[in-house]
């Protein structure tokens, strides 16, 4: 992933937003979850190690 891929998951996360609705990232490698870290989106959209975790989590606001 480079600065591209950062950018469609930022629009991405912000439409989603907007809409009313939730970006969750699940099942991320490890080299994409160590640069969502450097950038701070792991602050931002939540990370989760499955599907079904990413799907059952409680809804932030």
């Amino acid at each position: 992933m480079d600065s591209s891929g950062i950018n469609v998951v930022v629009a991405v996360n912000n439409t989603t937003r907007t809409d009313g609705g939730w970006l969750r990232l699940a099942h991320t490698p490890a080299h994409v979850l160590d640069l969502l870290h450097i950038v701070g989106l792991d602050d931002i959209i939540p990370l989760y190690p499955t599907l079904n975790g990413a799907l059952t989590a409680p809804s932030v606001t």
